[in-house]
């Protein structure tokens, strides 16, 4: 009689927490998305040409600040604006290490990616991009011509997997992409002219901009980040990129071939706490959340 009891008791609550279950399941699924945020700084090296300031090749260190983003796009579709922004500086001097070329850059870079979950929980991503730069360079030694601009528009397309370990103490991150330029637009100066004759004699620099294609220019980024969550104290974030941009308008040739080492925090938009960033139960992050 008392087992009897005992199992009727049971069978109620399980009946009972089937709807709570549910609702649960419901919850969740309407958690809002965050947004994916990671700030680096970088250390790595670059070989760097700008034929209107010298013939030979520069090279030496490279630093940046980064800014990486990752927010829904759609409450429909499974789309995401991926953002990335960075200020690059380096100084790189020839091979006789008698004169040097200091580097300037700042460059953003939004993306709208498309999403597909493949089987073992990986995701992979793909969309067209806007990429913008602008900068200089700055030669110690060329009095003639003592800087240089380059600015620069590309229309790109973007590729990046990720994959997140089934760990509930270390759910470890893991991005890796690549980004091609296609179409876009660049200044120019020709040898022997003058940024003061551009400007003032020849138009100005608005007509100095050229259409670019595969045929005069080429770039091409690949990274890879990983999110490390550190206890529930932070999200820590490892990362390499190797870059290269190349372009050659009016017969002279501007390129640097750069790769860095990273290494910054990530974190969740409603939260910064390492493990919940990255379980939380107040949101759901877009990649790994569909």
């Amino acid at each position: 009689m008392r087992l009897g009891y005992i199992t009727a008791v049971l069978l109620l609550l399980r009946v009972l927490s089937l709807p709570l279950s549910v609702a649960q399941e419901q919850d969740s699924s309407a958690l809002p998305i965050s947004t994916y945020t990671a700030i680096t700084i970088g250390v790595g090296g670059m070989y760097n040409t700008d034929q209107f300031l010298s013939p030979l090749p520069y090279g030496g260190k490279a630093y940046e600040i980064g800014l990486h983003t990752e927010a829904s796009f759609s409450a429909t579709l499974p789309c995401m604006i991926m953002v990335d922004g960075a200020f690059d500086y380096a100084l790189t001097l020839n091979p006789a290490r008698n004169a040097s070329m200091t580097y300037y850059r700042a460059e953003l870079h939004p993306q709208v990616m498309y999403l597909w979950s493949l089987p073992h929980d990986i995701k992979f991503l793909l969309g067209p991009g806007l990429r913008l730069g602008g900068g200089g360079r700055l030669h110690s030694r060329n009095s003639n011509n003592p800087g240089s601009v380059d600015l620069k528009g590309d229309l790109t397309v973007s590729a990046l997997a990720a994959y997140r370990l089934p760990s509930e103490h270390w759910p470890i991150a893991i991005r890796l992409s690549t980004t091609c330029g296609l179409l876009g637009f660049a200044n120019s100066i020709g040898y022997g002219q003058s940024y003061y004759e551009q400007a003032f004699l020849a138009g100005g620099l608005m007509k100095s901009f050229s259409f670019t294609a595969p045929h005069n220019t080429f770039y091409s980024t690949s990274q890879m980040r990983i999110d490390i969550p550190l206890w529930n104290v932070c999200t820590l974030q490892l990362g390499y990129r190797l870059q290269y941009d190349y372009t050659q308008l009016k017969g002279l040739e501007r390129r640097h071939i750069q790769h860095m080492g990273m290494v910054g925090f990530s974190f969740e938009s409603l939260s910064f706490m390492g493990r919940r960033a990255a379980r939380g139960a107040s949101h759901r992050p877009f990649l790994f959340g569909n």
